[in-house]
């Protein structure tokens, strides 16, 4: 991510004032993981929504997973054992094109209790891995659903235990991996972390869908809701053009933000572009803004 300024008070940390290369989504990615709700408590289900971006519209499959960590690996794969799956809370989508929303589900295991204190802990990953048809022998794996207790099997729960090594092995392009924590927590529901909600408009032009002249300015406030117990950062996304040079840290309280999306100098071929706003609060919510505006001229 790019630097930013921290504003409301805050210290200055970088500034930029045309687009940024960095928040030009021009390949396959996994750009955002939310759990609703974000902190829970063991046994309970949380839903999960994961945006997945394909701007070359090459395709893709997407493998979904949970690991919580025993200190020994995941306890998905002893769950799975006992259950006859191969991989408890394994999903696999295919036959993806273009922007995707993909939604589910994760329980977390009655057994985290023993591990809980008072204060919520990071216990469970909620991995994603987007790729290419025929780039990821995971997905492949997954595929064939392997019975458990196959060697198949276990070389898929080999890589679901431990992804940052088995994506080493895999392409640098037309792959991408995305990890979002939940947080196992024993607190009441009135006391648990929020997802922060974003919302985003351009205030001169009353319209869903902005038009703006090929490499002019956008300006946007975005206004933020929600519990923010610690530092939020934000981030905007896009497949043309590009946000200003700006990453912004808030401050708990902090409720909008002004900030810029630059048109691309040429009318692309779809002149309607898609624009993202991820808030990540620092204890692990996610809020997300799906906005899109045209380009004329």
């Amino acid at each position: 991510m790019s630097g930013a300024l921290l504003i409301l008070g805050s210290l200055l940390l970088a500034c930029g004032t045309g687009p940024s290369e960095e928040t030009l989504v021009d390949e396959l990615r996994v750009l955002a993981t939310i759990t609703d709700p974000p902190e829970a408590q063991a046994g309970e289900t949380v839903s999960t929504s994961t945006l997945v971006v394909d701007p070359a519209e090459a395709g893709y499959d997407v493998l979904s997973w949970p690991c919580t960590f025993t200190g020994e690996g995941c306890a998905e794969a002893e769950l799975s054992e006992l259950s006859g799956e191969v991989w408890s809370g394994l999903a696999l989508e295919e036959g993806l094109s273009g922007t995707s929303t993909l939604g589910g589900s994760t329980t977390l295991s009655p057994g985290l209790a023993d591990f809980l204190t008072e204060d919520p802990v990071p216990l469970v990953q909620l991995w994603t891995l987007a790729c290419e048809p025929g780039l990821c022998p995971a997905l492949e794996l997954a595929a064939d659903a392997p019975e458990a207790g196959s060697e198949a099997a276990a070389e898929l729960q080999a890589a679901l235990s431990d992804p940052p090594a088995s994506l080493e092995a895999l392409p640098m392009e037309g792959v991408s991996l995305g990890v979002r924590w939940v947080l196992a927590s024993p607190r009441d529901p009135g006391a648990r972390l929020e997802n922060p909600t974003v919302s985003c408009e351009v205030l001169s032009q009353d319209t869903e869908e902005p038009v703006v002249a090929p490499g002019e300015a956008l300006d946007f406030t975005c206004f933020l809701e929600g519990r923010f117990t610690g530092f939020a950062g934000a981030w905007g996304y896009t497949t043309a053009g590009g946000w200003e040079g700006a990453t912004y840290l808030l401050d708990p309280g902090v409720t909008l933000i002004d900030y810029a999306w630059f048109a691309p100098e040429e009318v692309p071929a779809d002149p309607v572009v898609p624009l993202w706003v991820v808030v990540v609060d620092g204890e692990g919510g996610v809020g997300l803004w799906e906005g899109r505006a045209r380009v004329e001229g």
